[in-house]
């Protein structure tokens, strides 16, 4: 929104630079914000504003945190063969012990899959 105040034209050019209302640029991001837009924009909008994982604490800027999350090895994910959450680097860990655990989760995962479409399928019938 523009200003709309009335200015005398020998305060224009004064106004002009000192509005709230002026355009004037991120100086993170380079978007056009005005002075009484950019506190809120630096704070939680400007995607090169510094954010922090909540996983494992790493600053990054806020535009590449969803990428950063969804490979995250700290970040929380729900395990289907223990029915509970977990980091998902301390889930890795409880695969790599060996294959034996491996092949139980291949197989867990292969029945739930299963289990699943039978549940899927006998909704369609109904339907």
């Amino acid at each position: 929104q523009k200003c709309q105040e009335p200015v005398r034209l020998g305060d224009k050019q004064h106004h002009q630079a000192t509005c709230s209302q002026r355009d004037i640029e991120c100086p993170l991001c380079k978007a056009g914000v005005t002075p009484a837009t950019l506190e809120a924009h630096t704070a939680q909008a400007c995607p090169r504003r510094t954010v922090v994982c909540l996983a494992c604490s790493t600053e990054l800027t806020a535009g590449v945190m969803f990428a950063h999350f969804t490979e995250c090895p700290h970040r929380m994910v729900n395990c289907l063969h223990r029915g509970e959450r977990g980091r998902l680097s301390d889930m890795e860990a409880i695969v790599e012990d060996g294959e034996e655990s491996f092949g139980r989760h291949i197989e867990m995962l292969t029945h739930e899959n299963a289990s699943l479409r039978e549940q899927k399928d006998a909704a369609e019938r109904e339907a």
